[in-house]
């Protein structure tokens, strides 16, 4: 015979009065497609640090950008920064990048389903 077995219990402790807590992370965009996206727009007003997932089923390639709308940014490193660019299906990291205050589009281009979440983490006090 088998002995079942009990699973231990799970404790939580809550944190202590006045300890210090995480702000919460919110969400600024949340995208899914299938193909390519070219128009997801959003504005920053100061310096700001976007946490970036993904999760892409593309059969060629796969490509997440996030493109600086002012004109004397094109074609610089602070322009386009590519999150992602890979050939088939990939699991992603969370991205975490400090982005200037701008106007900025997401760029897609698959030839598969995708979804993409852009969340603001606060910044550490």
């Amino acid at each position: 015979t088998t002995a079942a077995t009990t699973p231990a219990p799970t404790v939580f402790f809550p944190p202590a009065a006045g300890a210090p807590t995480a702000p919460p992370i919110s969400l600024l965009l949340n995208l899914a497609g299938a193909g390519n996206l070219t128009r997801a727009v959003f504005r920053l007003t100061e310096p700001t640090t976007l946490r970036v997932t993904w999760e892409q089923a593309s059969q060629t390639e796969f490509t997440l950008n996030i493109v600086n709308q002012d004109p004397a940014l094109q074609n610089t490193e602070s322009g386009v920064i590519t999150l992602e660019s890979v050939s088939g299906p990939s699991p992603s990291l969370p991205v975490e990048y400090t982005f200037d205050p701008g106007e900025y589009v997401v760029e897609v281009r698959a030839d598969g389903p995708w979804t993409v979440r852009v969340e603001i983490v606060p910044p550490q006090e």
